[in-house]
């Protein structure tokens, strides 16, 4: 922002016939807004049997002058992220507010979900959150997506025992043990992860072919 004043000088009795003028430029810097980190933010991949949501934070700086005065907004897959606590921020010279972005898996995160942050005020700041999930099998105890004989027994003798009471389950690990052990969620998947036994009915996993 640039202001310009002149300025007359005008001689008195003595110098009446001289006068001269002064140019001057005032720059008052405006806001300035910085964000950090600089980049995308991947939060990977979320455990939905250890996890119910993830958070990343953004640092936002007035870097300029004067009052740096925005928000943060979200667009994208929105429904599976939120800001947490306060979006909005007004910041004087040098003075940092952080935005909290977390992201909340549901049963149709087990492809990739993405958030654009938009922070307005200072010339503006755009960053990319992206997050996805994963439900591993109920016979998969270690969740490392891969059933070994010992996780299929042992399901298979909760069930003999009562346990549980999914079949289904049992007989869908032990294809998958049978088959090369490790699994995936099938795409697309009709009816996504529930977490139950409607996911080994729905043929939610399969066997993942390993080249």
């Amino acid at each position: 922002m640039l202001f310009l004043f002149i300025l007359v000088l005008t001689g008195g009795a003595i110098a009446q016939s001289s006068s001269a003028e002064i140019m001057v430029t005032v720059t008052l810097a405006d806001p300035v807004i910085s964000v950090a980190p600089t980049t995308a933010v991947h939060l990977g991949e979320i455990n939905t049997r250890l996890e119910d949501d993830r958070s990343t934070t953004f640092a936002v700086t007035n870097v300029g002058s004067g009052t740096l005065s925005g928000e943060a907004l979200l667009s994208g897959d929105t429904a599976y992220y939120s800001v947490v606590g306060e979006a909005s921020y007004s910041l004087a010279q040098e003075h940092s507010a952080e935005i909290v972005i977390k992201f909340t898996p549901d049963a149709d995160c087990h492809t990739t979900k993405t958030c654009t942050v938009t922070f307005s005020g200072g010339g503006g700041a755009v960053r990319d959150v992206d997050g996805y999930c994963f439900t591993p099998h109920l016979a998969d105890k270690n969740y490392n997506k891969r059933l070994e004989i010992s996780e299929v027994t042992s399901y298979a003798s909760d069930w003999l025992y009562g346990v549980h009471d999914c079949i289904s389950c049992v007989t869908n690990a032990s294809f998958i043990w049978s088959n090369g052990e490790d699994y995936e969620i099938s795409e697309p998947v009709a009816n996504p992860p529930t977490g139950d036994c409607a996911d080994c009915e729905n043929d939610v996993y399969k066997v993942k072919i390993i080249p």
